[in-house]
């Protein structure tokens, strides 16, 4: 498999949807860490039942990439002997690690893009919940991907589910009514929890400053960059869910990309 280096080498179908920019982007939610905890478990509802069944039986290795306060990352240990969860928020990993005391799970505060082949080898489960869509207004959705695409052992899986531009933006927007339906299927305080992160004025500018791909934009780099791909559309208007298998062949035959050993 050969690595695209830049968009120039991409058919014109596939190019970038957005321009990319520079700077690293900031997770922007350290002041509502402690509300984000339930929202995360509320939230995860709509897409843990498809990880579950797409989630290999066993691996060594597991990465969650964007991890929060960890919500998935409990999940990801059920299946790996040991998991690296990294997220740019110090305060979520703290709200994480006193929640996963005494599990396989290992918290760092990283960015996505820091985590490496050379620096952390390959995994056998490459993981990311709702978090990517924050990089794109930074990053070129190649690079991302491609990035993600190196993580992965011979063999393993990468597992995303990610945010996505509804196709009417208003569906974006948090409206006082869309309690009344959330509180239809859960309970009151329930519905209250998922919609106040969203206005908390912090939380507000991370979201417009993430840039969440179109969904046809996303199949497009998606079907490019991770050939075989099984891309998952009904998991809700905004979410998009992503599962590929690395084939296993030598390193010769995937393009002269380098194996790097465990650390």
């Amino acid at each position: 498999m050969t690595v695209v280096e830049g968009e120039s080498m991409l058919p014109e179908p596939h190019r970038p949807c957005r321009a990319a920019g520079p700077g690293v982007p900031t997770a922007g939610s350290d002041s509502v860490a402690g509300r984000y905890t339930r929202y995360a478990r509320l939230t995860a509802e709509k897409y843990t039942p498809w990880v579950e069944q797409v989630l290999p039986e066993s691996v060594a290795r597991a990465v969650d990439l964007g991890c929060g306060t960890g919500q998935c990352s409990t999940l990801l240990s059920q299946h790996a002997d040991e998991v690296l969860a990294v997220d740019s928020s110090a305060a979520q990993l703290r709200l994480a690690r006193a929640t996963h005391t005494g599990s396989a799970v290992r918290f760092e505060r990283r960015g996505v893009l820091e985590v490496t082949p050379g620096r952390d080898g390959l995994f056998g489960l490459v993981f990311s919940g709702n978090a990517l869509f924050c990089l794109y207004a930074h990053y070129d959705p190649a690079l991302v991907l491609t990035h993600l695409r190196a993580l992965v052992a011979p063999g393993g899986s990468l597992v995303l589910v990610d945010v996505v531009l509804p196709t009417h933006q208003g569906q974006l927007r948090r409206r006082p009514w869309d309690i009344q339906g959330t509180a239809a299927r859960r309970r009151l305080t329930d519905a209250r929890a998922v919609h106040r992160p969203g206005q908390h004025p912090v939380r507000t500018q991370h979201v417009r400053s993430a840039g969440p791909l179109t969904r046809a934009c996303y199949h497009q780099h998606a079907t490019f960059h991770l050939p075989g791909v099984a891309i998952t559309d009904t998991l809700g208007h905004h979410l998009i869910a992503l599962h590929w298998r690395r084939p296993l062949q030598s390193a010769a035959a995937a393009g002269g990309t380098r194996h790097y050993p465990r650390p």
